[in-house]
């Protein structure tokens, strides 16, 4: 999604597009915390906004073997870890 916005001429380049949309995102974020704090599942939420395009990349890139401006081998499997972390702990804590 980050370098399809670039190429678009939506950004000037790869970090502009990846803070407006981590500052986007996390700002919408808040917000449904502050409107809906008792829902146990409003943790989701912030894991698939944040994760699904980088996923979907992801499996993109490793899978046709693409050179990626944004995304190494490393940085996938990195995320990919860190998905699962995330995971583990939101399902920790709101349980």
């Amino acid at each position: 999604m980050i370098e399809w916005a670039v190429r678009k001429k939506y950004f000037q380049n790869a970090n502009h597009a990846i803070w407006f949309l981590t500052t986007s995102a996390f700002a919408g974020c808040v917000l449904l915390y502050y409107f809906l704090p008792d829902n146990k599942w409003v943790w989701l939420v912030p894991i698939v906004v944040f994760h699904i395009s980088p996923i979907v990349r992801s499996v993109r890139v490793v899978r046709n073997n693409q050179a990626s401006e944004i995304y190494s081998e490393g940085c996938i499997w990195f995320n990919m870890l860190m998905i699962i972390f995330y995971s583990l702990i939101g399902i920790i804590v709101h349980r």
